[in-house]
């Protein structure tokens, strides 16, 4: 099986994978179990009366579908909280626990028995007729009805030892939740009342059903699911009155699961292709309650993130389309019409996507014709919902792209093919560069709009666009038509310009604002302007405009789209105005949070700038103590108060920035340290109403953001690096910052600690130490041993705690680039039993595969899968039929499938990176050795040898014979003899001992050196004695007098120009304790002048180099030109 699947194309192994989807797809009529109706009933099928077709079946040990939890607690097994729950990912899963037309088109009527024991809860889909006992007195039966026509993958149901909480307000809804959780679960449906009277307004329609019930269950694989009548959500998302951040959350997730009662549940897709049609209004509809419950500022907000996040993966995969009009076109295996290829970051993207073209949709059509049309849709499911006896009728209850358009065009009657074919059949988003000048002879505002479509993902847009103008007599807005790349406008100024003084400027708000117009241009009566501030077209904007119109717009606009413009386009003027500006921002209590909270942000950003023209460090440190510390004691922070949640975010927003601040050096600041330590050490929560786990949480992750920089202190070879060479008060002071590292490192560790015996709400401290605990190790500065990352991914352990571990471990091992422990770890997933996690990690390693985890790097080639790995990944996907679990499937095909692409290198950018060196860089060519054979003309000769042999590897692929074959062959083994015998010249060749140490002995001589050279080497380096042992002379260099040291020994990884010499003798450092054992290589630092007859420039030396490399990528190019003659074959 390795060896088939490392000679096969990627091409036959998608059409492999292709046709076995198509066979499993219900949607085409194949079916798993086949039923043959004897012929002594097709006389009833031609009076077209119905059959009943009766199943029997027992299902053992489900791997999916049904999820038993039998350990909640992580010592303990408690049988009180042991319950089952069904639950899916997508609508093609429910095969996996009971037969069924498993496809969401199939409606059918239900009627549903669960028998379990006397002293557990079963919670079913539909609504409950009868609660029966047995005679014995042991179990008991809950009959459920269904008589709305549901597909069968909107059946569910959950049964264990469960609370019932009806709510007071609204006696249909149900609540239930395990034992000892009542409490929580109390708060947390306060409002569940108050999200169906929202909705039932917003739509018109009372909710179809007569009863809705919500089941917090222990470890779902997702947030929540949604069933007809049912929803399950994770028990994590309970919370008490002193919870503050999970509140918010909570509500919005709870908003969604009854948006998709309407439609999801009730109003269902017609077929996978169209399921963001459903899922994508579900989530329309929340964010309108969001806009209604949170605030117009925290719906723009979310809008603003969606439409970031959206363009951001465009820029990188290419345009998202919603609905393609051809199929064939697209990549299958990122195909996301197939539950089989659905990359679920692709799906997640495009349902945020969807969200966005509904809001076009109702900003071209209004607001209220777009209700209209919500409202008939949901009409017509209803009436066809109660034709129980003709299913005919109930295919209006599936919603299809072409219902929702003739929907569209008989409410509003117009025309909008043009829209869905920009929107919907198009992927894409355009981008503005927009410049302005005003001329003030004809007091017109000369406006040049530029579209760049020089990149992936970039459309040309042609329509409407709105720009808002600020001016001095009031706020204007204007609709320019956009009908070209570039476009210019000419839009007249209300104002004049005169002399400025502080007056009252009229915004869109109708307020009048005391604006001090001092700063800005005495020409313009112009503030500053906006490109579609209520964001009504998928684009990016990018405005060039004055440092003071920033400014102005940061500090006056009301929009919140506008200022978090303004705060992307600040950092880069790093001003003292700048500053005064942000830190305005920070103080105003008038000021939305988000936009503070990101103002903290952007002020740490500038931190690296010089610190003669503006001093953040100064400034948020002191804001911070301003607001949250003593007076007497401005190094004392008060005791927690949370009463005001602006100054909670805003206060754990601050010392994530702080944490983020950094020298000129990139270095971290120790009085940053000490005032993140006193914040630790001081923490007291005493009086305070609200708990403190997530304000202890951000401060370990401000720990762990302050190691990164710190690193560089921390190298061992700092003293001899010319870079981040420090003279002894900053030795001193890197001292100090280790020592106040190390006490944040234990504190981290008692936090551990104490959150293992008293742990925190969803164990916020443990999650957050371990990713601090992960950057200590990632930059070396301990050395934890694995079975720390392993414990913690054990079964018993939290989910959120086996995710948050094998996130951090997983950061370790591509640091460390180790394909060994990475196998065990593959292997522990493939054994794993939540099938849960699998899906966590799968997700986890294409995001790093496909460059989509930012804070993650990218899988190096050692660690993609290789045949050990197949063989552990292939038995989770066998093959479609046994397991059900379409995203898992999906992510594995995507993981093997993506890393199997050759990887190869570009001679064409090796020649251009040699060509900049030796004509950019000559003035460091003393650095690079012997003219002729330097690194520049090496990048060169390297470049154009793979330049020549990748292109004939690509002809030789296409006039593939079998005389190629035989070549193939003789190269390996000529690739062989050539490396030993250049191997064996080169050693042979070599410089003898008595060579290398006058070499080593020879002084410098400066005179002789360029300006610049001497300059870079004028650095006080520490002595480095070295002695060699055995057949060479003892030698000790120790010339204490010069300041340039002959020999230096260099660290690993350094990216100084160096020659590699190694040498086969002992090789021990007198300075620095360390051994270099035989055949290991020690790099040395040589200039020609100082050795003129070293061994760099020995040609036999060198030429036995290049032929190595040479028959390497050789060789190399010449299997890619086979692999390319497989899949031409195999396309034949």
């Amino acid at each position: 099986m390795n060896r088939d699947f490392d000679e096969m194309p990627n091409e036959t192994l998608i059409k492999g994978l292709s046709e076995l989807a198509e066979k499993m797809d219900p949607d085409t009529g194949v079916a798993e179990l086949k039923v043959r109706i004897p012929p002594e009933v097709w006389h009833k099928v031609d009076s077209m009366k119905s059959i009943r077709v009766h199943i029997d079946f027992i299902v053992e040990k489900p791997t999916y579908g049904v999820r038993f939890i039998h350990n909640v607690d992580k010592n303990k097994v408690w049988k009180n909280y042991s319950h089952v729950y069904s639950w899916k990912h997508s609508n093609y899963e429910s095969r996996a626990w009971f037969p069924c037309f498993d496809s969401p088109s199939k409606l059918c009527l239900w009627r549903l028995s669960i028998t379990c024991d006397l002293n557990l809860t079963a919670v079913c889909s539909g609504n409950l007729q009868d609660v029966s006992i047995n005679d014995s007195l042991t179990q008991k039966t809950y009959l459920y009805l269904m008589n709305s026509p549901t597909p069968a993958c909107n059946i569910g149901f959950a049964v264990g030892n469960l609370d019932l909480y009806v709510h007071p307000e609204m006696n249909e809804l149900s609540c239930f939740c395990l034992k000892n959780y009542l409490p929580d679960l109390k708060c947390t449906m306060e409002h569940l009342n108050r999200v169906f009277e929202f909705y039932e307004e917003l739509l018109s329609l009372r909710y179809p059903h007569s009863s809705f019930k919500m089941v917090f269950v222990h470890d779902l694989p997702l947030d929540s699911v949604s069933y007809s009548t049912l929803a399950l959500v994770d028990a994590s998302f309970l919370f008490n009155e002193k919870v503050i951040d999970q509140q918010a959350v909570t509500r919005e997730m709870i908003a969604v699961c009854v948006a998709q009662q309407f439609y999801g549940c009730f109003v269902v897709q017609g077929n996978w292709q169209e399921r963001w049609f459903a899922e994508g209004l579900a989530l329309y509809l929340s964010k309108m309650y969001v806009q209604r419950t949170f605030g117009q500022n925290e719906y723009m907000y979310q809008i603003s993130k969606l439409l970031d996040e959206v363009i951001d993966y465009e820029k990188k995969h290419g345009g998202i389309v919603l609905l393609p009009r051809d199929e064939s076109n697209e990549d299958r295996v990122s195909d996301s019409n197939s539950p089989f290829f659905n990359n679920p970051v692709h799906a997640d993207i495009l349902m945020k996507k969807a969200v966005l073209i509904f809001r076009l949709l109702e900003f071209k059509i209004t607001k209220e014709l777009f209700y209209q049309v919500l409202n008939k849709l949901l009409s017509v499911a209803m009436l066809a919902s109660k034709e129980a006896l003709k299913p005919s009728a109930w295919m209006n209850m599936c919603l299809t792209f072409d219902s929702f358009t003739r929907c569209v065009s008989n409410v509003c009657g117009m025309d909008l093919g043009t829209f869905f074919d920009q929107w919907v059949h198009q992927g894409g988003h355009a981008e503005f560069s927009v410049s302005y000048v005003f001329n003030r002879k004809r007091n017109v505002l000369e406006l040049q709009i530029t579209q760049n479509l020089n990149r992936p993902g970039l459309v040309k847009y042609l329509g409407p666009i709105s720009v808002s103008v600020q001016e001095l007599d009031g706020h204007f807005t204007h609709s320019l038509q956009i009908d070209d790349v570039i476009s210019n406008h000419d839009i007249q100024c209300h104002s004049k310009a005169r002399r400025h003084r502080k007056r009252k400027i009229p915004i869109w708000t109708g307020d009048e604002i005391d604006m001090d117009l001092s700063a800005m241009d005495s020409e313009s009566p112009v503030l500053w302007i906006l490109v579609d501030p209520r964001l009504n077209t998928i684009r990016k904007v990018n405005i060039d405009q004055p440092d003071y119109s920033w400014h102005y717009q940061l500090r006056y606009e009301r929009i919140i789209v506008a200022q978090l413009d303004a705060l992307k386009g600040l950092p880069k003027m790093r001003t003292v105005h700048t500053q005064a500006a942000l830190s305005e921002i920070i103080e105003s209590s008038q000021c939305y949070y988000r936009v503070r909270c990101a103002a903290c942000f952007a002020l740490a950003s500038m931190s690296s700038a010089n610190t003669a023209v503006c001093n953040p460090h100064a400034v948020l440190v002191q804001l911070f103590r301003k607001l949250f510390c003593s007076q007497n004691y401005p190094t004392l922070a008060k005791p927690n108060n949370f009463t005001n949640f602006q100054l909670y975010y805003l206060k754990k927003a601050l010392l994530l920035a702080i944490s983020q601040l950094k020298t000129v050096h990139d270095t971290i600041s120790t009085d940053v340290l000490q005032f993140v330590y006193h914040l630790s050490y001081y923490n007291t929560n005493s009086g305070n109403r609200y708990s403190d786990d997530a304000y202890r949480a951000t401060i370990i992750k401000a720990i762990g953001n302050m190691v990164q920089p710190f690193a560089v202190l921390n190298s061992d070879a700092l003293e001899f690096s010319i870079r981040h060479f420090v003279d002894q008060f900053a030795q001193h002071d890197a001292y100090k910052a280790r020592h106040l590292l190390m006490k944040l490192f234990k504190e981290i560790i008692i936090s551990l600690a104490l959150d293992a015996k008293f742990p925190s709400y969803r164990d916020e401290i443990t999650v957050a130490a371990l990713h601090a605990l992960a950057e200590f190790q990632y930059w070396k500065l301990i050395d934890c041993d694995n079975r720390l990352w392993l414990s913690y991914l054990d079964f018993n352990r939290p989910p959120i705690v086996r995710r948050a571990a094998f996130e951090a471990f997983l950061r370790i091992l591509i640091r460390e680039n180790d394909s060994a422990l990475f196998g065990q770890l593959i292997q522990l997933m493939a054994n794993q039993e939540d099938s849960s996690f699998r899906r966590f990690v799968a997700v986890k390693l294409l995001k790093c595969l496909t460059f989509d985890e930012v804070s993650f790097p990218t899988l190096p080639n050692e660690l993609c899968p290789t045949t050990d790995y197949v063989s552990l990944l292939l038995p989770l996907m066998y093959p479609f039929g046994q397991s059900s679990d379409l995203n898992l499937i999906s992510c594995l095909v995507h993981f093997l499938v993506i890393s199997r692409k050759p990887k190869t290198l570009s001679g064409i950018g090796l020649i251009v990176v040699g060509a900049v060196i030796q004509i950019k860089y000559s003035n460091y060519i003393n650095f690079l050795g012997d003219t002729f054979l330097s690194t520049p003309i090496l990048l060169i000769i390297v470049g154009c040898i793979l330049s020549v042999l990748g292109f004939f590897g690509c002809c030789g692929a296409i006039r593939e014979n079998y005389c190629m074959t035989m070549t193939d062959n003789v190269k390996i083994l000529l690739r062989k003899t050539g490396e030993m015998a250049g191997r064996n010249v080169g050693l042979d060749q070599r410089p003898k001992g008595g060579r290398l140490e006058s070499s080593l002995n020879a002084r410098p001589n400066f005179s002789e050196l360029d300006v610049q050279f001497r300059m870079s080497w004028k650095v006080k380096f520490g002595i480095v004695c070295i002695v060699f042992r055995d057949d060479l002379k003892r030698s000790v260099i120790s010339d204490r007098g010069q300041c340039l040291t002959v020999g230096i020994v260099l660290e690993r990884g350094q990216s100084r120009p160096c020659l590699l010499l190694k040498l086969n003798q002992h090789i021990t450092t007198t300075t620095r304790t360390r051994t270099v054992e035989k055949e290991d290589a020690v790099d040395f630092l040589f200039h020609s002048k100082l050795a003129p007859q070293s061994v760099h420039s020995n040609a036999t030396w060198w030429c036995s180099i290049i032929l190595v490399v040479s028959w390497h990528v050789l060789v190399y190019f010449t299997c890619c030109g086979h692999l390319r003659a497989f899949v031409i074959k195999g396309n034949k």
